[in-house]
C-alpha cells in the first residue's frame, strides 16, 4: 500500500467540491477505456483523480516489487534515478521506500499536465525532486544511476517504443528498469527492448538467469504478481468484495556493467505445486530453457529450500540431474 505520507498529502489535495460518485463514473469510463485500447485513457480531472485512487496502488505494488528485486540482484540503492512515463509519480514513491531511499534525486519525465501538477504537489520524501515534460532530444537530462520507465512503453506504438529504448538506455548510468502490465502484449513489448538492449551491450540481470531468447512457446508469457491491500475508497470504485488484489506485470532488470550481472541459478516461472513426498518447479534455467522438475523429499536439503519456493523467486540451489 502506498505509505500514509501519501494518503494526508492527497486527502489535502482532493478539489473543492470533490464528488466520490463522479470519480466513480470517470473510472468505470477509464476501465473501459482501457479493456477496449481506445488511448488517450485520461482527459478530465476526474479522469485523473480515478486513475490516481483506483489504479496507483497497482502500480505502486508492482514498482516496490520490481525494486525489491533489483536490490536483492546485488544493484546498490541508486544516487539519483530517472523515471520516465511519470505519470502521477508512482516510481518516485516507491523508490523513497528503498533502504536509504530519502537520499535519491529523481528526476521525473511527464508530459500530461495535470500529473505533472500533481507531481509538484504531492512529493515523496527524497532528497530532490526534478520535473521535466519531454524526454526524445532534452539535452537538459544527464545520465543517471538508475533509469525506470513503469507502464509507459505500452502506451507508445511499437514504432516509437524503439527510440524510447535507445534514448532511455544513453541515459543509464547503472541501471535500466523496465515494468509493464502482466498481459500477452506487455510481455511481447519487454522481449523487444529485450532484444534491443542485449543488442546495445546490455547485460540482462532479472527476471532472465541467462542472455538467450525466451523459452517460452507460444501463447505463453513471462509475468509475475504481487497482492497488495486495497483502500476502502479502491474497494468502492472497483465494487470489490476482497481487500486486497493481485497485480500482474512483467518487468526487465538491464544493466551496463558485467559486474554487475550476477544471474541466478535459475527463475521459478508458476506457482510451486506441492504434491505428497515431492514439489514439481517450472523453471527458466540459466541454460535458457525452460525445464519442469520435480524434487524429491528424498533430497532434504534441496526439497527444505523448495518447499520455500513462491512464484517468481531465484532458485537458490543448481537444478538436479535428469
Amino acid at each position: 500500500m502506498l505509505p500514509p505520507s501519501f494518503s494526508s498529502q492527497l486527502d489535502a489535495y482532493k478539489p473543492k467540491g470533490y464528488s466520490f460518485n463522479d470519480v466513480a463514473t470517470r473510472w468505470n469510463h477509464l476501465s473501459t477505456a482501457y479493456r477496449e485500447k481506445k488511448g488517450c485513457y485520461t482527459q478530465t480531472k476526474g479522469d485523473h483523480m480515478a486513475y490516481i485512487m483506483a489504479r496507483m496502488p497497482a502500480t505502486y505494488a508492482a514498482c516496490q516489487a520490481v525494486l525489491e528485486e533489483a536490490i536483492g540482484s546485488g544493484l546498490p540503492v541508486p544516487q539519483s534515478a530517472l523515471d520516465i512515463g511519470a505519470g502521477p509519480g508512482t516510481m518516485g514513491w516507491a523508490l523513497s521506500q528503498l533502504p536509504q531511499g530519502a537520499d535519491i534525486i529523481v528526476s521525473q519525465v511527464e508530459q500530461d499536465p495535470e500529473f505533472i501538477t500533481f507531481c509538484n504537489r504531492i512529493r515523496p520524501p527524497l532528497k530532490a525532486i526534478h520535473n521535466h515534460k519531454s524526454f526524445l532530444g532534452n539535452t537538459g537530462l544527464s545520465i543517471h544511476d538508475w533509469v525506470t520507465m513503469a507502464y509507459a512503453l505500452c502506451e507508445l506504438k511499437p514504432a516509437h517504443q524503439e527510440a524510447w529504448v535507445r534514448e532511455a538506455y544513453t541515459l543509464v548510468g547503472q541501471s535500466l528498469i523496465l515494468i509493464e502490465p502482466g498481459t500477452p502484449v506487455g510481455y511481447q513489448t519487454l522481449m523487444r527492448a529485450r532484444d534491443q538492449l542485449i543488442a546495445l551491450g546490455g547485460y540482462v540481470l532479472a527476471p532472465c538467469p541467462h542472455q538467450a531468447r525466451c523459452p517460452l512457446g507460444e501463447g505463453d508469457w513471462c509475468h509475475f504478481s504481487t497482492r497488495f491491500e486495497r483502500t476502502q475508497e479502491a474497494r468502492k470504485l472497483k465494487q470489490a468484495t476482497l481487500p486486497y488484489e493481485d497485480e500482474k506485470f512483467c518487468y526487465l532488470i538491464v544493466t551496463k556493467s558485467p559486474h554487475l550481472h550476477s544471474l541466478p541459478k535459475g527463475r521459478v516461472l508458476r506457482h510451486p505445486q506441492p504434491r505428497t513426498g515431492h514439489i514439481h518447479l517450472d523453471i527458466c534455467a540459466p541454460d535458457g530453457a525452460y525445464k519442469r522438475t520435480t524434487i524429491s523429499a528424498k533430497t532434504k536439503s534441496i526439497y527444505k529450500l523448495a518447499r520455500s519456493l513462491k512464484w517468481g523467486d531465484d532458485l537458490p540451489f543448481d537444478l538436479p540431474n535428469p
